[in-house]
């Protein structure tokens, strides 16, 4: 499920900057290109936290692997 999240923010950062290079104003386009930079980074976190818990279920049926 994070892998969609993260696709999703990814989208909408894109949107954001795409908006922000046809802004009218310089406002308006500083704050469309903060939102593509927030939106980048939650399209990170999740990637992390898919990464962090795959590895933990790895480690998890490695353990469950070993002889005892």
């Amino acid at each position: 499920m994070p892998a969609f999240r993260a696709d999703y923010y990814r989208r909408q950062a894109d949107i954001c900057l795409r908006r922000s290079l046809a802004a009218a104003d310089e406002g308006s386009c500083a704050e469309l290109f903060d939102m593509a930079q927030r939106y980048k980074a939650k399209a990170a976190a999740f990637e992390r936290e898919s990464m962090m818990a795959g590895m933990t279920a790895q480690t998890s049926w490695a353990d469950e692997e070993k002889p005892r």
